[in-house]
């Protein structure tokens, strides 16, 4: 499958292709990681498969019903209620009323909004708005969940009850897609992977294949930027300690930039560890971490 398009600058007409040549299968009940550098095609192939975009060449051929959450606005109607677009997308699945009326007092519990569920969802926050597009994707009993980085948009208990949740989902026998920059969700979630480099499909395999894979083609910046345009982004991190131990000091330079200046600003920095060979820790589980404590003051590039 592939998607493509064609951008104007001035009198030049370039032909961008967003996917191309990415072709594979994924067998039901599958749980599959997509992993990928931001601009990979990550997104658009999630929109391919949720039929919200149409390839410009190539074919896809799902058998299942679809729910999928992607970006934060997408799949509800801004003027109805957070109760009328539970009925909304139970009958857009193909859900009868009494379908939907056996799942709703469960996507209203785990979206926890009960006092906001008259309130047009325009005026829902985006950690509201998840809470309720995650609790009607995953309830409304679909054969496919496609789920993009946007539970990062929740705090971290939602997020940890998501994954609970999606693992729930692959125990009844559903296919899973997950899109995130968090190895640790990705190795403990999925148990295949797929790694998408510059619109290509680089390499469809175990987990732990990928995620090395997805490690060595990329820096460590890539894992940790914030996308936001209104927040920090990392510019640089560079280990500096040639051979690191637990027990002794280890130097890690860290260049961030902001787009304006945040009064008070304070520094942390934290190191997490999905596997036990990519790890400065050893003999320790992939859920460990490692605080550092902050060696001078540093002052932020503005």
């Amino acid at each position: 499958m592939a998607r493509g398009r064609q951008i104007v600058q001035g009198d030049t007409v370039e032909e961008f292709w967003a996917l191309r040549d990415v072709s594979f299968q994924i067998p039901r009940g599958a749980r599959v990681g997509i992993l990928g550098r931001n601009g990979a095609g990550k997104s658009t192939l999630l929109k391919l498969l949720s039929r919200i975009t149409e390839p410009t060449s190539g074919r896809i051929q799902i058998n299942g019903r679809v729910a999928s959450l992607l970006e934060v606005g997408t799949g509800f109607h801004p003027e109805l209620t957070g109760r009328e677009n539970i009925f909304l997308n139970g009958a857009i699945l193909g859900m009868s009323r009494r379908e939907i009326d056996s799942k709703f007092d469960a996507i209203v519990a785990f979206a926890e909004i009960e006092r906001f569920l008259d309130t047009p969802v325009k005026r829902y926050s985006s950690g509201m708005y998840v809470r309720l597009a995650f609790a009607v994707a995953a309830h409304l009993d679909p054969e496919i969940l496609i789920i993009d980085e946007v539970l990062a948009v929740g705090d971290s208990d939602f997020q940890r009850k998501c994954l609970g949740k999606m693992d729930s989902i692959s125990k009844d026998g559903r296919t899973i897609l997950f899109v995130s920059h968090n190895l640790l969700a990705i190795q403990k979630l999925c148990n295949q992977a797929i790694l998408l480099k510059s619109g290509r499909l680089h390499i469809q395999s175990t987990v732990d294949t990928v995620v090395d894979s997805y490690i060595s083609i990329g820096s460590a910046t890539d894992y940790i930027s914030d996308d936001s345009n209104l927040g920090p982004k990392i510019r640089e991190v560079r280990l500096l300690t040639p051979e690191p131990r637990i027990d002794r000091d280890i130097e890690i330079l860290v260049k961030w930039h902001l787009p304006s200046a945040i009064p008070g600003l304070k520094v942390g920095l934290g190191i997490n560890t999905w596997r036990d060979t990519a790890s400065l820790i050893p003999h320790r589980k992939t859920s460990s971490s490692l605080l550092l404590r902050v060696k001078e003051p540093m002052l932020p590039s503005l």
